[in-house]
C-alpha cells in the first residue's frame, strides 16, 4: 500500500513477525506470530524514515548529505528478532509503559516521581491515588 501527499510518499510493508508460538497450537512457525508493519516516509528531498510497529519503532532515518549522498543515520536492526531479543527498547518511539504509569507514580535511582495523570483507576481518579 502507498500513498502521496503532498510531495511526502507513505508505503507500507512487512518487516517480520514476532512473539513466541503458542503452546498446544497445531500450526508451526511465522503463523503463530504477530505480523510487523513497516512504514517508508519519503520526502521530495530523499530523506526517509521508516518505523515499524513494534513499540512505534524507528529503523532507519536516510538523510542527503551536502553532497546530496544519502545515509542511514540511525543505528537499527535489519531483522525484528534482533529487536525482540535486545530488550532495552533500542529504536523505539513507545516504551514499555506506553503512557500508561500505575498511580501517576514511579521510583528511579530512589527518588520518588509523580506524574500528572490523564485517566481514571478504577472509581478513583488517577490523581487522588498518588
Amino acid at each position: 500500500m502507498s500513498c502521496n501527499r503532498d510531495e511526502t510518499t507513505v508505503v507500507e510493508d512487512w518487516f517480520g513477525r514476532y512473539g513466541p508460538p503458542v503452546v498446544g497450537a497445531t500450526k508451526v512457525g511465522s503463523q503463530l506470530r504477530q505480523p510487523i508493519r513497516r512504514f517508508t516516509l519519503t520526502n521530495a528531498s530523499k530523506m526517509t524514515v521508516q518505523v515499524i510497529t513494534y513499540g512505534a519503532t524507528i529503523t532507519s532515518i536516510s538523510v542527503p548529505d551536502r553532497q546530496g549522498n544519502v545515509d542511514d543515520v540511525v543505528l537499527g536492526f535489519d531483522e525484528i528478532q534482533d529487536y525482540y531479543a535486545y530488550k532495552n527498547y533500542f529504536g523505539s518511539t513507545v516504551g514499555r509503559f506506553a503512557n500508561r504509569i500505575n498511580g501517576g507514580k514511579f521510583s528511579l535511582g530512589g527518588r520518588q516521581y509523580k506524574l500528572n495523570c490523564n485517566n481514571e483507576i478504577g472509581r478513583a481518579s488517577c490523581r487522588e491515588r498518588v
